[in-house]
C-alpha cells in the first residue's frame, strides 16, 4: 500500500512538469493536407518529397502563455533560415482557434511564417494524427524515410531551434550580414548577482531585456532606450542558482542567450 501512494504522489508531482514542453508520440510522420490562414493549401508529403526540404511545426494554441513566450523566436529561427527560401519550411498548426484567431495572434506577435487555424485549416486533426498531448510543441521532420528527427525541442528557444535544424540538415540564409554590427555580449557567464549586457543599437532604439528559466517563466523583464552601442545591466541578485535564457528584443527581433547564475 505504502509502494502504491509513493507511485501516485511521484505520477502527480512530477509528470506534469515534463508535459509542460510535450512531444508527439510519433517516430515517423503522417500526411496531412492543411490550408492556411490566407487560404493556401499545404500537403505535408509534397514539401519533404517534392520540394525535398525540412519541415519544423510548432503545435500551438492561440490562449498557451508558453506559446506567446516563444512565439518570437520561432519566428526569429523562420527568418534565419531563408523564411522558407532555403531548404527548410516552417509552419504552425493550431488548437481550438479559427482563421481571424490566428490572424490575431499573428498580427500581435509579428508572426509572418504561414500559419493553419485549428477550426476552419484542419490544424485539430494534425493534433490528433500526431498525438500533441501539449503545446506549444516544435519538432523536426526530414525528407529521409519522413523521420520525425526531433520530437521535442525544450525550451523552444531561437538558438535551440536553429541547433535541431542544422542537425537535420538545414541551411541558414543571411546570418552572417544580418547580424553585422550587433554582437551581443553578456558577462560574466556564469554570473552572480549582476549579468552585464553589451550590444550596438540604433540611437532611440527600444529595447525589452527579459530573463527566462528553464520552464519559459519569465523572471526579470525591463526595458531601456538605447543611446547607441547600449551597455547595461541586469539584476539576477534574488534568482536561484540554475540556467537561464537572456533574451533582447528590437525592432521586432529577437536574441536570445544561455546564462548560468551561480552564487
Amino acid at each position: 500500500m505504502k509502494k502504491i501512494l509513493i507511485t501516485f504522489l511521484f505520477i502527480i508531482l512530477f509528470v506534469p512538469v515534463k508535459q509542460m514542453f510535450s512531444q508527439t508520440t510519433l517516430d515517423t510522420a503522417v500526411n496531412f493536407h492543411v490550408k492556411t490562414i490566407e487560404g493556401d493549401p499545404l500537403w505535408l508529403f509534397d514539401i519533404l518529397d517534392n520540394d525535398n526540404k525540412i519541415v519544423v511545426i510548432d503545435f500551438f494554441s492561440t490562449g498557451c502563455s508558453y506559446c506567446q513566450t516563444y512565439a518570437p523566436d520561432f519566428q526569429a529561427s523562420y527568418e534565419d533560415f531563408g523564411e522558407n527560401s532555403s531548404n527548410v519550411y516552417y509552419m504552425g498548426i493550431n488548437w481550438g482557434a479559427d482563421n481571424e484567431e490566428v490572424r490575431i495572434f499573428d498580427s500581435t506577435y509579428n508572426l509572418t511564417y504561414p500559419s493553419i487555424s485549428g477550426v476552419q485549416g484542419g490544424g485539430n486533426g494534425v493534433f490528433t494524427d500526431y498525438n500533441i498531448l501539449s503545446y506549444p510543441t516544435v519538432i523536426v521532420i526530414v525528407p529521409e524515410d519522413h523521420i520525425i528527427k526531433n520530437k521535442e525541442i525544450t525550451p523552444p528557444l531561437r538558438d535551440s531551434i536553429n541547433k535541431a535544424v542544422i542537425a537535420a540538415g538545414g541551411i541558414m540564409v543571411g546570418i552572417e550580414e544580418e547580424n553585422k554590427g550587433e554582437e551581443l555580449t553578456i558577462y560574466p557567464n556564469p554570473v552572480g548577482d549582476i549579468a552585464f549586457v553589451k550590444m550596438n543599437f540604433s540611437p532611440k532604439t527600444n529595447i525589452k531585456v527579459s530573463v527566462f528559466d528553464l520552464y519559459g517563466r519569465s523572471v526579470v523583464s525591463t526595458r531601456t532606450i538605447s543611446k547607441g552601442n547600449t551597455h547595461f545591466s541586469v539584476n539576477m541578485q534574488h534568482l536561484n542558482n540554475g540556467i537561464y535564457f537572456i533574451r533582447i528584443t528590437y525592432n521586432h527581433r529577437v536574441v536570445t542567450r544561455q546564462i548560468i547564475k551561480t552564487s
